[in-house]
């Protein structure tokens, strides 16, 4: 399955099967754990970005340019949201 780019998001001509489907019963579970959790949106937000980027990192061996071509963002952008987030030892 090939899962959405940001850049992606704004185009209606990709099709992406099983994202409305699978991926979203999925998300919708973990957002109903969140809730019966009592996590606040902005703290959910966080964590999700922090993991995703900590996984988009893993799978290019650490290296930012790659990693922010995946994410849909420049380079300097990603390093400052590592920053921020509090992202560690992003090198494999």
């Amino acid at each position: 399955m090939r899962f959405m780019t940001p850049k992606d998001r704004h185009n209606p001509h990709v099709d992406h099967p099983g994202i409305s489907g699978q991926l979203n019963r999925k998300l919708t579970a973990l957002v109903e754990e969140l809730i019966q959790c009592n996590i606040d949106l902005h703290f959910a937000q966080k964590e999700l970005e922090a993991t995703y980027i900590e996984e988009i990192l893993k799978s290019h061996e650490g290296n930012i340019g790659q990693s922010a071509t995946a994410l849909g963002m420049h380079r300097n952008t990603l390093s400052k949201r590592i920053k921020a987030l509090k992202i560690a030892n992003h090198k494999s």
